[in-house]
């Protein structure tokens, strides 16, 4: 064998190492509400049941999910929920090595009433009517401990907002 055809023979052998490393899984698809319709920032939980890992992500403007680097098998439970829709759940998912499942998923409209919402506050609790703007008060233990080179006021009045 000459020199090139032994170099080349190498060079294949470390492409073939290289190329075979993968450990992981993923899971892809589009949300879509019962029109039709993309389903945007809908939330995406992936539960890994064994180990109970989760793994989350939310749909983009086109509807469209992704999660990789998935650990291989399973079960796992999926929950999709947006607002105005049913939560969508799911179990019994496996994934396996190197494949990206594809699970597109339909989220049927849910109709909810909300009751009122009544906001209270006390305005003199959190803000006191003597105080103008910010305040520190420091003593003379703190001052002395204060570093500084020369004890002088200009280096208190330089931390001091």
């Amino acid at each position: 064998m000459n020199l090139k055809s032994t170099l080349f023979l190498l060079l294949m052998l470390c492409v073939t190492g290289l190329s075979a490393q993968v450990t992981t899984s993923g899971m892809s698809g589009i949300v879509k509400d019962a029109s039709g319709a993309s389903m945007i920032g809908a939330s995406v939980i992936l539960t890994h049941v064994p180990s109970g890992t989760v793994y989350g992500t939310v749909t983009l403007d086109n509807g469209r999910y992704s999660l990789v680097n998935l650990r291989v098998g399973g079960p796992y439970s999926l929950e999709v929920s947006s607002v105005g829709s049913e939560t969508y759940k799911s179990g019994g998912i496996y994934l396996t090595l190197g494949d990206v499942l594809v699970n597109n998923i339909v989220l049927q409209e849910s109709a909810t009433v909300l009751n009122e919402l009544v906001i209270t506050d006390n305005r003199n609790a959190l803000i006191n009517g003597d105080r103008t703007g910010a305040a520190t008060n420091i003593d003379r233990k703190m001052m002395e401990r204060l570093p500084s080179i020369s004890r002088s006021i200009t280096d208190f009045t330089r931390v001091t907002p």
